[in-house]
């Protein structure tokens, strides 16, 4: 059975950057049947407009990552036809085969996220990650790749860049905590899903190209973003023992 999956894109500026996304989206559609499936724009407060066609869901003014992620999962679910959506940031490009792929692997009705196995942009057949790992006591992260794993576990995490839900999984959990502006959002999802029986699963023959930190930019603002993520997510982790 053919999925229904809508792709909903989060961009904030950077209009070439987005567009390299969404061919990415639409190479990737030709394989299996484009009309079954289809792009959703979430603007985040842009100023540099991007000249696209495609629906759109504008935010004003930036609402950070997981609000802006959530609004892209409740516009692209509020159509009874979708199924799944495809969470993916303008930084990062699919792989050709991408929906192909998706196609090979089995549907469940038990609520679910896909996890892309992830390669960099800037070389194309190098591995970047398939998961996260977090030190509890320092809070620091790492990154790490390996194809074989089945199940990621907590304190392992999955780094949000590119996540599939399907419809199940989102009316579990109801998307990404919005005390979170960007950075670590993920390893708090990742915690909710083992505390809320939500499958974080490892899906290698889904491959992405991730530049990474495209949205944020400059070192001070993600340094920021960063250490804001860490303490509240440490306060979240202290809080529960």
């Amino acid at each position: 059975m053919t999925r229904q999956v809508t792709t909903a894109v989060l961009f904030f500026n950077k209009p070439a950057m987005t567009a390299r996304c969404i061919a990415s989206v639409s190479r990737a559609l030709r394989f299996p049947a484009p009309e079954r499936s289809r792009i959703l724009m979430i603007d985040n407060g842009s100023v540099i407009p991007y000249s696209g066609t495609e629906p759109t869901v504008r935010l004003d003014p930036n609402q950070g990552f997981s609000r802006g992620m959530n609004a892209g999962l409740r516009a692209a679910f509020a159509n009874s036809t979708t199924d799944s959506v495809l969470l993916l940031s303008n930084d990062a490009e699919l792989a050709a085969d991408f929906f192909a792929a998706l196609e090979l692997l089995p549907q469940t009705p038990a609520p679910v996220i896909l996890c892309p196995a992830v390669y960099y942009l800037s070389d194309r057949s190098k591995p970047a990650y398939t998961h996260g790992k977090l030190e509890k006591v320092t809070g620091a992260l790492s990154h790490h790749f390996d194809p074989a794993m089945t199940q990621i576990q907590f304190p392992d995490y999955y780094p949000a860049a590119a996540t599939l839900w399907n419809r199940a999984a989102f009316e579990r959990l109801g998307g990404f905590d919005e005390r979170y502006f960007c950075y670590w959002e993920d390893v708090e999802l990742s915690l909710r899903c083992q505390q809320l029986a939500v499958q974080l699963l490892p899906a290698p023959t889904l491959r992405i190209h991730h530049l990474g930190r495209g949205t944020t930019g400059g070192k001070k603002s993600y340094s920021g973003h960063f250490e804001r993520g860490r303490a509240l997510t440490m306060e979240i982790l202290n809080s529960r023992g």
